[in-house]
């Protein structure tokens, strides 16, 4: 859990609760082990005595020595904006990218005049004449293609619909016009109605399509949105202006979220996006997330060095169980030094590091300039990570947040291929291992040779 850092989920209240409830619910018990573990140390063994002569000890001595400038740098670092709290969990979810899209075309399509939801249900009714058996024998025997019919909850389905049934204008009109099996066609007030909605839904529809990329970033998608959104304001149709509005809406909940705004920061074709107040909310976001690595990095190189020290003990002989008890204490002796000793050097280092990557975004938000938009900004921080080490390993951090769902999405559609009405009885672990060789075919070359 203490690694996890996003979570991209649909808009649905109860997902977006319960990501809100696991980062909540994180920080509190991290809050609560770091209170424990202050208690432990308080109630070590330590003869109290000997600490108070230590103390006094101590409190001399300093009032004997110059001033100690590492103490003066870590007040001067507590009592910066780096006092903030970045031992918190830093667990955030992310709206999916696909998801977000589709819900602003869909509240358009709901609040839009009836007219086009009318229309909609007419193409419909005439799809599934065209869709009878004989009209379909006639359609293949003249090389047209077949009619589509659409899923009432996926506009992107209802655009295919629209286009293929343009595509057989002139067939419908003659069917019409020959009155076969009482066949009735639209007005050319109707076909104009649909060749302007499909128009107005076609960048997006392009824009759903570009969301499917394999290596999407954020700024990639905000990129994506940014652009449709601009072509939908060129059109300046109701239906266009309409979905417009309900494009704006969604956006304001986007780029509330820190992780995005990171994200646009760290990508110099679109930092200039971002206003003064968004900037610091990301330099903070990234702040905070450096802490985050540095612990766990921190964490890591104690338990690496831990397990070192243990068999060099464990590996003398222990033939001599006094020479074993001085041994052991005398392990704890070490130990309780080293950590006392190191304590202060592991704080400072801390703060050196955060007050380092504070300066570096600083320098990077000032000097660096904007980009080509087609510049692949995975390879762009790529020829940065020996220049600027600390900013490239926040980029492969923040650039690597999924931006959409669709990856599971397509496991979900894979799966009816797999488990069929045949296959029912399939055992669950060789329908996972099929699923997983479905889900990571791009790894496999087309002579069936691994990459």
């Amino acid at each position: 859990m203490d690694q996890i850092y996003t979570v991209t989920t649909d808009n649905g209240a109860n997902m977006l609760k319960a990501v809100k409830m696991l980062s909540s619910d994180y920080g509190n018990s991290d809050g609560a082990i770091v209170e424990e573990n202050k208690r432990a140390n308080v109630d070590d063994d330590i003869d109290l005595d000997l600490q108070l002569d230590l103390d006094q000890l101590t409190e001399e001595s300093e009032e004997n020595k110059p001033e100690d400038h590492t103490e003066n740098i870590l007040r001067d670092i507590e009592n910066s904006t780096l006092g903030s709290d970045f031992s918190s969990s830093i667990l955030t979810g992310v709206r999916c990218a696909a998801h977000t899209l589709q819900l602003a075309v869909d509240d358009a399509l709901k609040n839009v005049n009836k007219g086009i939801l009318s229309l909609i249900k007419k193409v419909r009714r005439v799809v599934k004449k065209l869709r009878t058996q004989t009209i379909l024998y006639m359609l293949k025997k003249q090389n047209l293609k077949k009619p589509i019919i659409d899923c009432p909850t996926r506009w992107c389905s209802t655009v295919i619909m629209l286009e293929r049934l343009l595509l057989l204008k002139n067939y419908c009109t003659e069917l019409a016009v020959t009155k076969f099996e009482n066949f009735e066609t639209l007005t050319d007030a109707e076909w104009a109605k649909i060749e302007e909605v499909c128009r107005t839904l076609q960048p997006l529809k392009t824009c759903t399509e570009k969301l499917q990329a394999e290596q999407l970033t954020l700024s990639d998608f905000f990129s994506n949105w940014l652009e449709t959104k601009l072509e939908i304001k060129k059109m300046n149709t109701p239906f266009a202006i309409l979905i417009f509005e309900f494009m704006v809406s969604r956006e304001k909940h986007l780029l509330e979220n820190n992780v995005l705004l990171s994200a646009l920061f760290l990508d110099p074709r679109f930092k200039i996006l971002l206003e003064e107040t968004q900037i610091e909310k990301a330099k903070t976001h990234l702040k905070h997330l450096w802490a985050k690595m540095m612990s766990l990095q921190g964490n890591l190189i104690t338990s690496n060095s831990d397990s070192q020290e243990c068999p060099s003990s464990g590996s003398e002989s222990t033939s001599d169980d006094f020479e074993s008890f001085l041994k052991l204490k005398e392990i704890h002796h070490n130990s309780g030094i080293s950590r006392s000793s190191s304590s202060s050097s592991v704080q400072l280092h801390e703060h050196l590091s955060l007050r380092r990557i504070e300066i570096l975004l600083d320098g990077y938000n000032q000097e660096q300039r904007r980009i080509s938009r087609k510049t692949n900004i995975l390879e762009f921080w790529k020829e940065k990570s020996m220049i600027q080490p600390e900013l490239y390993k926040l980029a492969m951090v923040v650039l690597a947040v999924p931006a959409t769902q669709v990856s599971v999405e397509r496991l979900f559609s894979g799966l009816k291929f797999i488990l069929s009405p045949l296959r029912t009885n399939i055992d669950e672990a060789i329908l996972e291992d099929q699923l997983l060789v479905r889900a990571n075919r791009i790894f496999i070359k087309k002579d069936n040779t691994q990459v």
